[in-house]
Parts: C-alpha cells; sequence; structure tokens
C-alpha cells in the first residue's frame, strides 16, 4: 500500500502545481478567476459524486470492475491534458513573454538557487507571504479536523456507515456552491475584500460543527460544514487566480510549488497533533480547538497589504522586478 501509494501522491502533488501553473497559458489574465471557478467546481463535483458512484459501482459490477473504471478515468484524463492547446497570447503577454523570453537566454542554474528563488519572492512579498502563511495555520488545523472527523462521527455521535458517507460529502458540495459564488462576490466586493469577505465570514461558521448530536443536531454539521467550505473554496480561487497573475514572468511554478510545500507541509504535522488532542482531550474537545484555529487563522489576513484595498493587485509592481532578474537564475 505504502510503495503504491507514494508514487501516486508524487504525481498528484505535480500535477495540482503544473496544472495551476499551465492554467495561465489557457486563458486571458481577465478570466483567471472564471478559470480557477471551474477548475474548482469540476474537483468539488468529482470530490462529491466520487465516492457514491464507485460505491455504486463496485456494489452492481464487483470491486474489480471499480478499480479497472478507474484506471479507465485517468487515461481519459490523460487524453484531455494532451488535447488542451495554449491560447495566442494578447499584446500584455507578449510582452511579458518577451521578458521572459530574455531571461531565459541566461544560464540555467541548479534546482537549490532556484528554490531559494520562490522562498526568497513568496517570503519577501507581503501578499504571498501573508496568504502563505494564513493557508498553512488553517491547513494543520483543518488537516487534524479531518482526521478526527469519521472518529466523531462514529463512536461519539453513532452514525451508520452510510450516513457518515453522506455527511462528508458536504465539503464537496461546498465547493461548488464556492465556485459558484467566486465570481459573483469578487465582482460585488472586489478580489481582497472577497478573500477576507469568504475567510472571516464564512469560515468561522465551522464551529457549529461540534455541536453535533443526534438527530436534528445533525443540522449543525450540516449549515457548519457547508458554509464553512464554502468559504474556504472561494478563498482557494482568489487565491489561485491572484498567484497566478502576480507571479513575475518564469516565476508562477517556483512561486505555486514554494507557497504549496509551506501550506501543505504542515498536514503531517496536523494529523498528530488532532490525533494527540483527540486522546487527551477527547474527540469533541480537540474539534473545538482545530476549528477554533481555523475561525481565526483569517485574522493573519488583516494586514495593511490586504485591508486598505478593494481588490489584489494584478501583477508584481515593475521596480521590485530587476532585483528578480538578479536572483531569478533563468
Amino acid at each position: 500500500m505504502i510503495g503504491g501509494g507514494l508514487p501516486a501522491a508524487v504525481a498528484a502533488d505535480w500535477l495540482m502545481t503544473a496544472y495551476q501553473v499551465y492554467l495561465p497559458s489557457l486563458v486571458a489574465p481577465d478570466d483567471l478567476i472564471e478559470g480557477n471557478t471551474k477548475m474548482q467546481g469540476s474537483a468539488s463535483a468529482a470530490l462529491f459524486a466520487g465516492p457514491s458512484l464507485a460505491g455504486l459501482v463496485a456494489q452492481l459490477l464487483g470491486a474489480v470492475t471499480a478499480l479497472l473504471g478507474n484506471a479507465v478515468s485517468f487515461l481519459v484524463s490523460a487524453a484531455c491534458l494532451l488535447g488542451a492547446r495554449p491560447a495566442a497570447p494578447g499584446p500584455v503577454a507578449a510582452r511579458r513573454g518577451t521578458t521572459a523570453g530574455r531571461r531565459t537566454t541566461l544560464r540555467r542554474t541548479t534546482l537549490r538557487p532556484e528554490i531559494a528563488d520562490g522562498l526568497r519572492l513568496v517570503l519577501g512579498d507581503p501578499f504571498l507571504r501573508q496568504m502563505s502563511v494564513f493557508w498553512a495555520v488553517a491547513n494543520l488545523a483543518l488537516t487534524g479536523y479531518a482526521a478526527l472527523l469519521v472518529v466523531f462521527l462514529v463512536r461519539v455521535i453513532g452514525l451508520t456507515p452510510g450516513s457518515v458517507g453522506l455527511l462528508t460529502a458536504i465539503p464537496g458540495i461546498g465547493g461548488i456552491l464556492g465556485a459558484l459564488l467566486t465570481g459573483r462576490i469578487t465582482a460585488r466586493f472586489g478580489t481582497a475584500r472577497g478573500l477576507l469577505l469568504s475567510t472571516l465570514g464564512a469560515v468561522p461558521f465551522g464551529l457549529l460543527i461540534p455541536l453535533t448530536g443526534p438527530g436534528l443536531r445533525l443540522a449543525f454539521y450540516v449549515a457548519g460544514a457547508l458554509v464553512a467550505f464554502t468559504g474556504v473554496a472561494v478563498g482557494n480561487i482568489i487565491i489561485a487566480a491572484f498567484r497566478q497573475s502576480y507571479s513575475p514572468p518564469g516565476m508562477c511554478g517556483r512561486v505555486t510549488a514554494t507557497m504549496r510545500f509551506l501550506i501543505f507541509g504542515t498536514s503531517p504535522l496536523g494529523a498528530l497533533l488532532g490525533g494527540g488532542l483527540g486522546s487527551w482531550l477527547g474527540i469533541r474537545n480537540a474539534l473545538w480547538i482545530l476549528l477554533g484555529t481555523v475561525a481565526l487563522s483569517g485574522t493573519l489576513l488583516l494586514t495593511r497589504a490586504l485591508t486598505r484595498r478593494r481588490d489584489l493587485p494584478d501583477r508584481l509592481p515593475e521596480p521590485r522586478e530587476p532585483a528578480l532578474r538578479d536572483h531569478a537564475g533563468l
């Protein structure tokens, strides 16, 4: 299991990084929000429908057939990726491409300096740094929450496996709702304010989840998970689109990989934290702490760079680019 799971996990991480870097070449800069919205919506729909469909196929046709169908789905995905073609660059993209072209004539460096370039840019920029810190803390707590959720629903609430399966699909529905609402939110409030609204206004609803109990008290879980993960999806879409447009030419891959490393590097610690708190304080008390941390993590975005503007900037300010050319190593 470990031997097969590790390569799959590595490949999945490469794909998640690569598609976010590739998307800006497929859509115009003004369409990045819509592009990320559709990507998030399709991923959430798959998250919602996939487990149910797999269970149905396994029950009707057998587990082997279900696994074979899953393998075929990867081939279909590969065919779709091979069919994708970058759009012709517009005037702005062409100018930026010219700059990127000049940079690519410089001598390429080894991997270590390129990693340092990504870290230097992300940690030195007031927007990228704060978004990374925010999501690293939120991911730490959300991973701990995920490690305890099924145990909470089965052992504490006493639900059947079928009911647990239905309830754990709620975040997928929240992801779909977030994808549907992001465009309207950013159009009305702006990207910066939309990010703050989704994280500070919606994510704290997750604090309803520890109130869950048998019977009608299951509504606390449904409402809390639905609203909170809708907010998570909106924030994810806004940050992804911002990162794609804001990164200097040739740096989007390093910025994306660096931020994902900083954010998801907290996942193992989050799982250990969730298990430790659950054993020490009990499952419900541990959920209060973890979801309280998620709710408070949004306050990390309350910086002057974010609170004083309606929209996030479209690209890194020009005065900072010479420094990047000195260190980019492209």
